[in-house]
């Protein structure tokens, strides 16, 4: 075919080899073009626009050929002289495009040069494992925190390791849903543009986020009293869980709250040391709440989770039971909280805490009903944050007026 150009134009094969040293290039150690051809990773690395830079200078040694003037990116698409070329000359542009991963590379909407360049940002990372949700946690670990002593508040060391333990612990968990969830995510357009999925993110990386997540968790926790350190397995065990029960049960959405639940009681914990029948109702109020909340946002997967064979509640019992049970949890949240109201005399910035929650669960169920769903990520992510956070400030009022 280089024969057939060469004929047709003279010149043209000696501008491009002493402009480009393209023929070089193909003939070198580097083999390209055979690499190109054969590799099986390479269609999978350019359709997905993954950060490829390591890996094509790790396996082919193309490192100091991008040190040259000479760039792929550059003779592809930006040098004005190789479209005239591409454009008057059949038999090269046929040749090229011959080669079916260099047709697509040269037709890609993004340019090698940036994908070679490109790596995770922080806001990526953060939005892997939807550091913003945090705010559900988080109001319920400092509140869990507040309402066991009446006398004293919560030293600042130990509020500082109960914060970091619940971050770093719901970070690990966060990357290993993501990490354990991606071919599944893939599959589901609502998920497929996770960063994972999506190829911004590598598994490996959100591998070792989760390993290095999960090491700050243990030495956090070891800061804290000695029923924290024993119970540490278990909650590490349930973290891990929750990502494979929606494989085989329909009670993923308990074991969600478990997860939150567990870590709302840890803040209790962290301060009293024990555990007594109000840590127990506090650890059970959030899970029913967590359940409940979960139950809803899982309606939108209903029709993926039955055609893809997972289990929730939702895709076994249909909207309409689903929503019930969600109200059912959610009044079992409210009554967990006017018993502990029972148990310890909290003045009137608590009970006004527990009607504010039982006022925004009524909302929150009022925005959904089985023929209206397109208010769920209202329900799910606004109502629930007001819900964690404006507990929280009842909670603190409570404390300071005590």
């Amino acid at each position: 075919m280089i024969s057939t150009v060469k004929k047709s134009k003279p010149g043209i094969i000696e501008y491009i080899e002493s402009k480009f040293k393209i023929k070089e290039y193909l003939k070198s150690n580097l083999k390209i073009k055979e690499y190109l051809e054969s590799h099986p990773k390479i269609k999978k690395y350019l359709e997905s626009n993954p950060i490829i830079k390591e890996y094509l200078e790790s396996k082919l040694g193309i490192k100091e050929y991008l040190k040259t003037k000479l760039k792929i990116n550059e003779f592809l698409e930006s040098h004005p002289k190789i479209k005239e070329l591409l454009e008057s000359n059949p038999g090269l542009k046929e040749y090229l495009e011959s080669i079916p991963r260099i047709k697509k590379l040269m037709e890609s909407k993004h340019k090698l040069e940036e994908c070679l360049e490109s790596k995770p940002t922080i806001k990526e990372y953060l939005e892997l494992v939807k550091f913003e949700h945090t705010v559900f946690a988080l109001p319920f670990v400092l509140s869990g925190m507040l309402l066991p002593d009446f006398r004293f508040w919560p030293n600042i060391a130990t509020i500082i390791w109960v914060i970091i333990a619940m971050i770093s612990g719901r970070t690990g968990a966060m990357a290993l849903n993501r990490l354990i969830d991606a071919d599944i995510d893939k599959k589901n357009p609502r998920t497929a543009n996770r960063a994972i999925p999506a190829g911004r993110i590598k598994k490996f990386n959100a591998l070792i986020l989760a390993v290095f997540s999960f090491i700050i968790l243990i030495f956090a926790t070891w800061q804290l009293p000695l029923i924290c350190r024993q119970l540490l397995p278990v909650a590490i065990i349930i973290l891990v869980l929750y990502s494979y029960t929606k494989r085989f049960t329909n009670l993923s959405h308990l074991v969600l709250g478990l997860a939150l639940g567990a870590a709302a009681s840890g803040g209790w914990l962290a301060v009293t040391g024990k555990i007594d029948i109000p840590v127990v109702l506090w650890g059970l109020a959030v899970i029913f709440w967590v359940a409940g909340f979960d139950i809803i946002y899982a309606i939108q997967d209903i029709d993926f989770d039955r055609k893809n064979h997972l289990f929730s509640i939702p895709a076994k019992l249909g909207i309409k039971k689903s929503l019930l049970i969600s109200k059912l949890f959610h009044l079992v949240t409210v009554i967990s909280l006017i018993i502990i109201s029972i148990i310890y005399p909290y003045n009137i910035y608590y009970h006004e805490g527990v009607i504010f929650v039982a006022c925004m669960l009524i909302y929150e169920h009022s925005l959904i009903s089985e023929k209206d769903l397109s208010k769920i990520n209202t329900a799910f992510f606004n109502v629930n944050g007001y819900i964690s956070i404006g507990f929280f400030l009842f909670i603190l009022l409570d404390k300071i007026f005590r």
